[in-house]
């Protein structure tokens, strides 16, 4: 009897996408070592190589190139069958899928529920909106929370709340000693790490510099704001987040908010869902205990 895991399924079908490790790895919030070592043991277990190599990069085998297809139809069955179980397990509701772009404040309140007394499990995944979207019309997730506005009949949308952007520096980084504000023009004069262009902050962030003529020295991009942090607390860089990010316990006790003189506009966050689907209540209880 064949023994791969839906998990591994997906897994594959993420690398299959990027034909990236790292940023597979990346977007499916785990490491690249864990995510080799799931496709090589789905490998194992097939017989077969999914993938081939070609110099640094990577492309699917003729064998991966079937998978792909046999893949989703296997993980879209699998999503329909837990959902029609609904009809039979009212604890079947106590189980969240949910897209996120990237606000780390999300995962405060995310962890709440995991370890509150509603034995609530969520699955994150950190997407881009229109992923999120996709994901949303394909039955892969009940929810998403992003920033960018959804103009689509198909999705429902609630504010949960807005953030101001800010800058951060690492507190020990000499160019910002005894400095806790400057103008957006003076603070991107530094070299900048922030998301890529599929991110709708780093979209926000560019009309915002083009309208005050300013072209911001962008080093390094990333496909979520972790990493983004990471790299500004062990280097001299700066970035541009929600000013929530800073407000989870003491995660970036390492890092400094820089308030802009002329600030940059606000972000609002939102949740989204099907229209044509009945409300998961751990939605619902999410909306109600955001609240900064």
């Amino acid at each position: 009897m064949i023994n791969f895991t839906l998990r591994q399924l997906q897994y594959f079908l993420k690398l299959a996408q990027t034909l990236n490790y790292s940023r597979a790895a990346e977007q499916l919030l785990i490491s690249q070592p864990a995510l080799s070592k799931q496709i090589h043991e789905l490998e194992k277990i097939l017989g077969v190589k999914l993938f081939e190599k070609n110099g640094r990069n990577i492309t699917l085998s003729n064998a991966g190139a079937e998978l792909v297809g046999q893949s989703a139809n296997i993980l879209s069955d699998a999503d329909a069958l837990l959902k029609s179980m609904d009809n039979y397990n009212d604890q079947r509701m106590n189980y969240l899928k949910l897209g996120i772009y990237g606000n780390q404040n999300i995962y405060h309140f995310i962890n709440h529920y995991n370890h509150s007394d509603n034995h609530v499990h969520i699955q994150m995944q950190e997407l881009s909106t229109n992923e999120i979207i996709s994901q949303l019309q394909n039955n892969r997730l009940d929810a998403g929370i992003t920033i960018l506005p959804v103009n689509n009949p198909l999705i429902s949308s609630k504010v949960l709340f807005e953030d101001e952007l800010v800058g951060i520096v690492a507190t020990n980084n000499p160019a910002f000693i005894n400095i806790d504000s400057m103008s957006v023009k003076e603070f991107t004069q530094f070299e900048m790490a922030g998301l890529n262009y599929k991110f709708y902050l780093r979209q926000l962030l560019n009309q915002a510099f083009r309208e005050r003529m300013i072209i911001p020295k962008y080093d390094f991009e990333f496909n979520d704001l972790d990493s983004c942090m990471n790299l500004v607390r062990n280097n001299s860089l700066i970035a541009i987040v929600p000013r929530s990010i800073l407000e989870i316990s003491n995660k970036y006790h390492d890092l400094k908010a820089i308030q802009f003189t002329d600030p940059l506009p606000r972000v609002t966050n939102r949740l989204i869902y099907l229209k044509s689907q009945k409300v998961n209540p751990v939605v619902k209880q999410l909306i109600q205990s955001i609240k900064l």
